[in-house]
């Protein structure tokens, strides 16, 4: 099967436009974006690295977010202790926000619940 250089070219290309703000390459690079036909080999090559870092880093920005929605769904007292730590590679300042949030809706419940218990009449039992 021959190589399709121009498709090639532009899943690379497509990959790293979307990211080239964070990445350093040469402007000659960089110049291919706006024509595709000038894409030699060893331009794609040069940039297959890339390619691969991008989509390991998006990889973990999935599983980043992923973790805000466990969070966002473990929202009781008995679900803290399964929380990420700082140092795990998913732990994100997003899902620090999330799990701020989910602790205020638990403390929130939790007292709702012991305030359905009292009574200005009777006190709390």
């Amino acid at each position: 099967m021959k190589l399709n250089l121009t498709d090639k070219y532009e899943e690379i290309i497509n990959t790293l436009y979307v990211m080239s703000a964070e990445l350093d390459l040469d402007e000659n690079y960089m110049d291919i974006l706006s024509d595709p036909e000038s894409a030699t080999q060893e331009m794609i090559d040069a940039m297959l690295p890339f390619k691969s870092s991008l989509m390991s880093e998006l990889e973990t920005q999935r599983l980043k977010l992923a973790a805000c929605g466990v969070c966002a769904m473990s929202n009781t007292v008995e679900s803290v202790k399964t929380r990420l730590t700082p140092d795990n590679p998913y732990y994100s300042a997003s899902y620090a926000d999330v799990c701020r949030a989910a602790d205020a809706e638990a403390t929130s419940r939790e007292r709702s619940a012991k305030g359905a218990n009292c009574s200005i009449r009777t006190g709390c039992s």
